[in-house]
This record gives structure tokens, sequence and C-alpha cells, in this order.
């Protein structure tokens, strides 16, 4: 299994473009994704890695806890913020 984690602030000084840099977009791929801005101070590597297991459910075996957290969180618009947001208050995930 690989993921993607970057622990630095992505650039953001570029104009938006319907036109990518290189190769094309799948507009579909972040449908079947489950992403949650991060919204917790110094949290980013532990939510990388649990969005990384949340994408790869049939893969690994999540656990009762996370699943019903995917599910849980799943339900908000992620760009609301609301699923970064869950991560720091849903009662599975603190210990």
């Amino acid at each position: 299994m690989y993921g993607v984690i970057f622990l630095f602030k992505y650039p953001t000084g570029e104009a938006p473009t319907d036109v990518p840099k290189d190769g094309t977009y799948d507009h579909e791929a972040g449908n079947n994704l489950f992403f949650a801005a991060q919204t917790i101070q110094n949290a980013c590597g532990t939510q990388a890695i649990v969005s990384l297991l949340l994408n790869r459910e049939g893969e690994v075996d999540i656990g009762k806890e996370l699943k019903e957290f995917k599910e849980f969180a799943g339900e908000f618009p992620p760009e609301v913020l609301m699923p970064g947001h869950a991560f720091l208050s849903y009662h599975g995930l603190r210990a």
C-alpha cells in the first residue's frame, strides 16, 4: 500500500486553471476518496495516515472505530472542513 503525505503547506500562489500542467485531470477521482482537511494543530501525520487507511478499507482491516468514523465523517461535504473537525471530536479516535 502506498500513500502520499504532504508535511508542508501546499503552494497556493498559482491561479486555478482547468488545464493541468501535465497530463489530464480525473475530476471523478475524488468522489471515491475520503479526505479531511487538517484543522488540528500538529496532527498532519496522524491525520494523513488515518485518511490513507480509510481509502484502503478493502485491503486493510480498519476496525470498528475507524469504520464508524468513516461513515460519520463521510456524510459531511469536504469543502466546509467538517470531516477535519470531526477528526478532532470523534470519541472513537480519542485515546
